[in-house]
Parts: C-alpha cells; sequence; structure tokens
C-alpha cells in the first residue's frame, strides 16, 4: 500500500454526527481505525509527496489512498501523521476535483506529536479533530503549539531550526551528522522531526482553543511510548494534568 499504512483496532464505539450518519440505529460498535499515516509524514517510508499538490505522482498517491481506505474492514478512519495535517489536505483538495474516486468511507483529521515528558522514554499524543473543522483552525492549532529548546510555534521552518541547534552528540544519537544537517534543509527536516519536542502546556492550550469542542486529545498508556512511562506519583500534575485534554487512552491490557 504505498498510499497509506493501515493499523486496524477494534472498540471504538462513537456515533457519527446525524447529518454524515447513514444508519437508523442508535450507537452500536464498530471497527473505526483512528491511528493510519499518509505519504506526508515525516517517517514514510514508501513514495511521499512532492513540493507539488497538483503534480501527477502526488494525485496518484491521494487516489491509491482513497481506494485503499474504501476496500479496507474500518468504517473510519482518522489520519495522524506527525507533525502535519498535509496528508489531510491533500486527501480534501483531490476529493474536491472533478475525475477524483468517490470516498466511502469517513476520515477525521489529526496529528501525532511528542510531548516533553518527565520519562527516559518519549511520550506520543494524538489529536482527533472534527471532519468538518476549518483548514485554517487546523493551521491555528499548530501555530499554538510550542517547540522546545527553540521556543517557537511548530512548522517547518522552526523543526530545521531545531535540528541546527542542538549539539552534535544528540543528532549523532539519532543518527545524523551535523555537518550534513547544517547544508540540507530537507536533512534538517527529518532531524528536526525526529528530536522535537512540544511543551505539554502549549499542547493542552491548543486543544482548549479549537472552536466548538471540535478536537479531543488521545494517548497510548500502557502502549508503546504511552503515559505509563510517567510515574504519577513522582510527577502527580503533570500526570493528572492530561487527563482534561486527553480523556481518551489506548492499552492492550485487558484488565
Amino acid at each position: 500500500m504505498a498510499g497509506l499504512k493501515i493499523n486496524t483496532f477494534q472498540g471504538i464505539g462513537v456515533s457519527m454526527s446525524i447529518k454524515t450518519n447513514p444508519f437508523n440505529r442508535g450507537s452500536i460498535w464498530r471497527q473505526w481505525d483512528l491511528h493510519i499515516h499518509t505519504p506526508a509524514s515525516f517517517h514514510w517510508t514508501g513514495q511521499r509527496f512532492d513540493p507539488d499538490p497538483s503534480s501527477a505522482s502526488n494525485i496518484a498517491l491521494v487516489d491509491e489512498m482513497i481506494v485503499t481506505l474504501n476496500s479496507a474492514k474500518p468504517a473510519v478512519f482518522a489520519l495522524m501523521d506527525y507533525w502535519t495535517f498535509d496528508g489531510w489536505f491533500a486527501l480534501k483538495r483531490r476529493l474536491s476535483e472533478s475525475g477524483a474516486p468517490k470516498l466511502t468511507k469517513t476520515v477525521f483529521p489529526g496529528i501525532e506529536l511528542r510531548l516533553a515528558a518527565p520519562t527516559t522514554c518519549r511520550l506520543n499524543a494524538h489529536v482527533l479533530f472534527s471532519d468538518e473543522i476549518e483548514d485554517q483552525v487546523l493551521h491555528d492549532f499548530k501555530s499554538a503549539l510550542q517547540l522546545e529548546i527553540v521556543s517557537r510555534p511548530l512548522s517547518d521552518s522552526s523543526l530545521i531550526e531545531l535540528a541546527r541547534s542542538v549539539g552534535e552528540d544528540k543528532l549523532r544519537h539519532h543518527g545524523f551528522a551535523k555537518i550534513d544537517v547544517d547544508k540540507d534543509n530537507n536533512l534538517a527536516l527529518r532531524a528536526g522531526s525526529t528530536i522535537a519536542e512540544i511543551n505539554c502546556e502549549s499542547y493542552k492550550l491548543a486543544i482548549e482553543k479549537v472552536p466548538l469542542g471540535k478536537a479531543i486529545g488521545f494517548m497510548p498508556y500502557d502502549t508503546s511510548d504511552g503515559l505509563s512511562e510517567v510515574k504519577w506519583q513522582s510527577h502527580y500534575a503533570y500526570f493528572l494534568g492530561l487527563f482534561k485534554s486527553s480523556p481518551i487512552f489506548e492499552s492492550r491490557n485487558l484488565d
């Protein structure tokens, strides 16, 4: 699947809005996948989007995304690319064009982030948005997120600056050479995306600022890079502070 990575899980029982709900029953259990990636995500290993949104290769990738979504088992998906909404924007743009394949599934925009946290591992966080969200609100959300170290809003430019601000030892730890990062913007963007952490308070405030409650955070708990790694006995305020903005937790522990 060159245009989409899908990791299916079950158990999300949230009903769709009345306007888009094709079913005449109340809430029922359906299979949703709220964490899939597109070629816009920085760690995508297949063919990536190029800078021209209207290029033939981008159109082909988005068309393949649509076909893959339609043929997959879940009824609902959320795009959770790291640091960007570009995959969502590409999908919306293509669906508005004549000749585009018809999307038969519900897709929500989302974003995957990494939070600065009192833990030895990385702490991942995800934000899910309404599919009726305005593009500008998504841009505003990113602008409200503050990158640690450089203290700038999240953007490609700030990620590049971050990569060139850290020491050579930090870059080497993540597999990058400073001499290469300093002269190559694309490599610097990748290095910054690998290293970056978002200030936790800015994450919570950014969700709070989204109008009409059209955003909600959810986090891994006892899965990879989850909140259970934070020792709540020692960091009680930090631990509890994430429950308000991120009340949905991912767990594979049936107990």
